[in-house]
């Protein structure tokens, strides 16, 4: 099991890092989510991914009341969280 669950880690690494623009943007996040929730479970995530988590924290809790937000600001975070 440990070995299955190896592959699929480094399957999933490979599959966005070198086939990202192949996969459609729900497929994509799918598999970064994946990715994460892998991490997140070993407790060994790099820098990179966890100040990306970190900021998709804070832009979740923004979108989630977004009063005040004007349209493009909106659209503008909305980009920077997927």
């Amino acid at each position: 099991m440990a070995v299955d669950y190896a592959r699929a880690k480094k399957q999933l690494i490979h599959d966005i890092k070198y086939h990202m623009y192949d996969m459609d943007a729900s497929e994509l996040a799918l598999k970064r989510e994946a990715l994460r929730s892998i991490y997140h479970k070993e407790n060994n995530m790099p820098a990179a991914l966890l100040e990306n988590d970190g900021l998709r924290k804070t832009l979740n809790i923004i979108l989630s009341n977004p009063k005040g937000l004007k349209p493009v600001q909106m659209q503008n975070y909305t980009d920077k969280y997927w």
